[in-house]
């Protein structure tokens, strides 16, 4: 029985030493930065009379844009009169056309009544997807699509991951077990004395 203390005491120090590499394995896998929302900042010139276009943005060749942020972003509307007369921005929550504002800021995210310039803050908070935003005042004429995307991202960027690195301890442990239950099996072998039967 004294010739199996060694190969035993040497079996559980390497059981042991494997155990120990897999409690430091965390420091193996990627981190995940927190996530931050984007600040955003968009600039749209109300015009609906006396412009090249009608329309948000009536100044430009391109009136009603398509405006696309993502959840949780926290947008800052430049918004201007183009043609001096007031216009108010909305985003239509409710599907009603954006022409009631008795729900706005309520239901429908929307900016103050403005002939002058103003920044409107909106934090998105609605459901990912297709909107529509007008001018509440002329809504038949100035109108676009507000697109939401969902926050896919977890801290805006993907890991990559090394899968052989994440195996490595794994198979390290492995390969330090079978090695240890072969050293033991060798060991017990050579030291069964001549004669013995099993």
């Amino acid at each position: 029985m004294r010739g199996l203390v060694n190969p035993i005491t040497m079996l559980c120090f390497l059981l042991l030493a494997s155990v120990g590499i897999g409690v430091f394995n965390s420091t193996l896998l990627p981190t995940v930065p927190d996530a931050h929302a984007a600040n955003v900042t968009i600039v749209l010139s109300a015009c609906v009379a006396a412009c090249p276009n009608v329309g948000w943005n009536g100044t430009t060749s391109n009136p009603n844009p398509t405006i696309t942020v993502t959840r949780d972003d926290m947008i800052s509307l430049s918004l201007s009169s183009g043609d001096g007369i007031p216009h108010r921005f909305i985003i239509d929550a409710d599907g009603d056309g954006g022409q009631y504002t008795d729900d706005c800021p309520g239901t429908d995210p929307c900016s103050i009544q403005f002939a002058t310039p103003i920044s409107y803050p909106y934090l998105v908070t609605l459901t990912p997807g297709t909107w529509n935003y007008y001018c509440s005042l002329h809504p038949s004429a100035m109108f676009g699509k507000f697109v939401i995307k969902p926050d896919l991202s977890v801290g805006g960027i993907t890991a990559s991951v090394d899968k052989v690195g994440l195996l490595a301890p794994y198979l390290a442990s492995a390969l330090a077990i079978l090695g240890a239950i072969g050293a033991t099996i060798l060991y017990v072998r050579r030291a069964k004395p001549s004669g013995y039967v099993a």
